[in-house]
């Protein structure tokens, strides 16, 4: 007969995600049970390794993204927070979506503004836009919307766009479900890098067949609050 031995190993546990806040400048983490170390990466990049759970954050010119995490005794690292984006207001625009469409008139509560645009498969199938910047470059764009067509955890009514810069195919923009009937839970979808130039940039999100179909297929719907445009460098 074959002999073996068996090889016991102490069971662990992730770590839960850290809990944070920001005051101004300063980030408070929640503290963590037992011996830990913080990790913060800043653009994807470790930029400090502390078990300070206060720490000064730098004044970012430009758009910045921190991600938090936390370490164990044993080196078992958990999963990141949701990130902390730093920029100066002054590198960023804010445009109303009803400023290049008509407003509907669906009885939503929460957006900013005096309205939103309703984007489906019959209206606003092109909703074009103009982004105006004084220096061109690299920023970063993004959508306020609301998707009350089905719950998060399952369904298929995710609303996609494509993103065009300038008669460009920049890439695609995805406003996924945030609750049933939930057209009120406004929230912001992924965000693009574009490349701008000085001047007016003429942009547009555009349904696309067969690109931008989902799976259900007939329902691919959102409600456009306002559009976020965020320099780079």
């Amino acid at each position: 007969m074959l002999s073996s031995t068996v090889n016991m190993q102490e069971v662990r546990y992730s770590l839960p995600e850290p809990e944070y806040r920001l005051v101004g400048d300063s980030l408070f983490i929640n503290p963590v049970d037992g011996q830990h170390k913080f990790n913060i990466y800043r653009n994807g990049q470790k930029w400090l390794e502390t078990s300070d759970n206060r720490i000064q954050l730098p004044l970012d010119s430009f758009y910045t993204e921190y991600m938090i995490s936390v370490t164990d005794e044993a080196g078992y690292e958990s999963f990141s927070a949701l990130p902390v984006i730093r920029h100066m207001p002054v590198n960023e625009t804010l445009q109303e979506a009803e400023t290049f469409a008509p407003a509907s008139i669906q009885p939503c509560k929460g957006f900013t503004g005096p309205g939103f645009v309703e984007l489906t498969t019959t209206e606003n199938t092109r909703f074009a836009f103009t982004v105006p910047v004084k220096s061109g470059g690299d920023y970063l764009i993004s959508f306020r919307y609301s998707n009350g067509s089905g719950p998060v955890n399952t369904d298929n009514k995710c609303a996609i766009r494509t993103l065009m810069v300038n008669g460009a195919e920049t890439g695609t923009v995805v406003m996924p479900q945030r609750g049933l009937g939930e057209w009120s839970n406004w929230g912001s979808g992924n965000s693009l890098k574009v490349h701008l130039i000085t001047g007016n940039n003429e942009l547009s999100l555009e349904l696309l067949n067969p690109q931008n179909a989902n799976m259900n297929g007939e329902v691919n719907t959102a409600f456009l609050d306002s559009i976020s445009v965020i320099r780079l460098e």
